[in-house]
């Protein structure tokens, strides 16, 4: 961090990654890392308003808003540097992949029975 530069946050209290920290604002530690979830958010906007448009079950609906959600956690751990926020990251990538799994294999609901997405296009 630049001398001139104060830490909003406070210090920081989880891992230190590739960046050097607080360099363009004091509110945001690692500012590229910070800043490429943005179009993971936007991407899982998109998805969520086509998945909504188009009549999709819920299940990828769902799928959506915790892609963004996780966009969204990134965002603020690579902001923050903070244990907590790092902690609430690490919990939602966990639950969004088990979640996407789960989505995978489900049954469907019109023909009740199990979807694989490798038998679907094979």
């Amino acid at each position: 961090m630049p001398d001139d530069m104060s830490s909003f946050w406070g210090p920081v209290t989880s891992a230190d990654w590739c960046e050097k920290n607080y360099v363009y604002s004091s509110y945001i530690a690692e500012f590229f890392n910070t800043i490429s979830n943005i179009p993971g958010i936007l991407l899982a906007l998109i998805g969520l308003i086509n998945a909504l448009r188009q009549r999709f079950e819920k299940r990828f609906s769902i799928l959506h808003v915790s892609n963004m959600t996780l966009a969204i956690g990134s965002m603020l751990y690579h902001a923050t540097l903070q244990r907590m926020m790092q902690n609430i990251f690490l919990s939602r990538n966990l639950e969004s992949r088990c979640l996407a799994v789960n989505i995978d294999y489900v049954l469907d609901s019109r023909s009740e029975t199990l979807v694989s997405p490798v038998r679907k296009c094979c």
